[in-house]
């Protein structure tokens, strides 16, 4: 059901699936981090990867791979602290046609009609960059700060990534943390479009205060009923993300992709959840519109070594008042990987 409601999605040019950041973005300054911050770039096969580790490299490390649309600095300074205290080294990049890193502007304009088409009959979509891509882009970070292996932790699209980096490469990883992913599991409930019967209309604007809004919108039909986060708080949050790096054309490309990522890996990820010999915690809100709280349950009976913590209230984001269960979660399955 999924499926067959994101490829109708698809076909409208609608990027309801990955509008969103995935956690509001943080409207505080980093400056409490920037002492311990290491920014870099690494050249891969197809990208210049921005990316930021802050802590002790004699530290464990934990990466953070982000959602659709959100930039390194979007994770909440309250979690990355956190875990720099609990004895981390935490790593965080920028995605594909997002933030710093490279940006696929040159690519010729995405044949939506040709994508869905090739997702019905399982042939490798015409697009410029994939999951696998972006899971070796994550692996590529590791690999230029000389880190063997992490504690994975990812977000929406980057649960999807993490999965793939668990399943394809688990000797990489130390435990996994899947915050608000899907399973692949084509036989789960749809997303809600009543979440977004407020948005405007047809796409998001490209003028700087017409994508402000648009992206307010977004973040507020992702909140949870039991977390309302303040619109002037979620405007300087994104205007924030906006001065670093603004560019909807890359942020709408990034959308499709995080789309069609999700339905060209869902069989392979479905089908290979039980190979995953990793602790692994799984945390999920009951309210989230995008993912139903029965993937989380799915994910959690399919890896043999899985916690299931569930968040009343919570949509598909990791507002701040979270953040403390959040480090919980990745902190006790970071734990547990250290007793194995």
């Amino acid at each position: 059901m999924m499926r067959r409601t994101a490829l109708v999605l698809l076909a409208a040019g609608l990027g309801v699936m990955a509008a969103c950041t995935g956690s509001p973005p943080d409207s505080g300054s980093d400056s409490s981090l920037e002492a311990g911050s290491d920014y870099g770039e690494v050249e891969l096969d197809g990208a210049v990867i921005a990316y930021e580790s802050l802590g002790s490299p004699d530290d464990e490390t934990v990466l953070l791979i982000a959602g659709t649309g959100m930039q390194l600095i979007d994770w909440p300074t309250e979690l990355v602290e956190a875990l720099v205290d609990q004895g981390y080294r935490v790593v965080r990049f920028d995605n594909r046609d997002v933030g710093l890193t490279t940006v696929f502007a040159e690519v010729e304009p995405l044949d939506e009609a040709a994508i869905g088409d090739a997702l019905e009959t399982g042939e490798p979509p015409p697009v410029p960059y994939t999951f696998d891509d972006m899971a070796e882009d994550a692996l590529g970070v590791l690999d230029a700060l000389d880190v063997q292996r992490a504690h994975v932790v990812g977000l929406s699209m980057g649960g999807a990534i993490a999965q793939l980096i668990a399943i394809d490469t688990p000797e990489r990883v130390r435990s996994l943390t899947l915050l608000a992913a899907d399973s692949g599991n084509p036989e789960l409930p749809p997303i809600d479009p009543e979440a977004f019967a407020d948005m405007p209309p047809g796409p998001r604007p490209t003028d700087r205060e017409g994508f402000i809004d648009r992206r307010v919108a977004e973040e507020q039909a992702l909140t949870g009923a039991g977390y309302q986060t303040d619109e002037a708080e979620l405007r300087a949050a994104v205007l924030r993300a906006v001065e670093r790096a603004y560019d909807p054309a890359a942020l709408a490309r990034q959308e499709v992709m995080s789309l069609v990522g999700h339905l060209a890996s869902a069989d392979y990820r479905f089908a290979n959840l039980e190979s995953i010999d990793l602790p692994t915690v799984v945390v999920q809100g009951d309210d989230d519109p995008l993912v139903p709280v029965e993937a989380a349950y799915d994910i959690e009976a399919r890896i043999p070594d899985s916690e299931l913590r569930v968040i009343p209230g919570l949509g598909h984001q990791v507002p701040v008042e979270v953040v403390p269960d959040v480090v919980d979660a990745i902190v006790t399955v970071a734990a547990r990987a250290s007793e194995t």
